[in-house]
């Protein structure tokens, strides 16, 4: 058992330096179907603002093992465990599976307190012929709001620049690293349309600088934090300069 989870996350590590996203190989035994799964994440929650949404195919930083379950009425339950490593966005995985109707595939990707973050599952009708289930994983209800304490300060001000900080957020699926920042500016208090975010940041950071602002005029802004699944922060913490 430790040798083939050995090759299982070995599989694992070669899918993730593919650009296709496969990999894997499994021997065709009679009655068997050889299965490919390729696993990904799914953003399940809308978003007005200018980054686009929808489905990625990347697997959560803080996903740190994923639980592979097969199962139908007449056939053994297979599962498998397989660990994620540090950076890894993508994956793929080849298991021999009984043929037959209705084989119900369930993905779980687990964080290190072994709380599910996400869940996909499909069935499939296996006759022998080699086939690939695409499995988007969805965020479970399970994920941790994303705590944030909103914008520090504002300084290096200029005629018509400033720089924004703040403090990392933490919780919801991501870890600090990888969280990003709304920024939503006005020229009035309480002004903010937390529907379209003036910047968005790139991961991790914890500065952003406005600049191209008109001399003379008042800003003021609230900055939200949001994960890896479009989960944010709903802080009203407001500064101006």
């Amino acid at each position: 058992m430790k040798k083939f989870l050995i090759m299982l996350f070995l599989t694992a590590l070669v899918a993730n330096n593919m650009s296709c996203g496969s990999g894997g190989s499994s021997s065709n035994t009679p009655g068997k179907t050889m299965v490919t799964l390729t696993l990904g994440q799914q953003k399940a929650v809308a978003f007005s603002g200018p980054q686009p949404r929808g489905t990625a195919s990347s697997i959560p930083s803080s996903v740190v093992e994923v639980i592979i379950t097969i199962s139908a009425p007449d056939m053994d339950t297979i599962q498998e465990i397989i660990p994620v490593s540090s950076g890894q966005t993508s994956l793929s995985v080849t298991i021999d599976v009984p043929n037959g109707l209705n084989r119900h595939f369930v993905i779980e990707g687990r964080d290190a307190a072994g709380n599910v973050l996400f869940r996909g599952e499909t069935y499939a009708d296996l006759n022998g012929s080699p086939i690939t289930l695409s499995i988007p994983m969805i965020p479970t209800s399970t994920v941790a709001p994303v705590v944030f304490s909103g914008i520090s300060s504002i300084g290096s001000i200029t005629s018509t620049s400033l720089v924004l900080t703040w403090s990392p957020a933490s919780g919801g699926i991501s870890m600090p690293g990888n969280m990003q920042y709304l920024i939503y500016m006005s020229t009035t208090p309480g002004g903010e349309n937390f529907a379209a975010p003036s910047f968005t940041t790139l991961p991790g950071a914890t500065s952003f600088t406005v600049s191209g602002l008109n001399p003379g005029v008042t800003y003021y802004f609230v900055i939200r934090a949001q994960d890896e699944a479009g989960n944010k922060d709903t802080n009203t913490i407001e500064k101006s300069a």
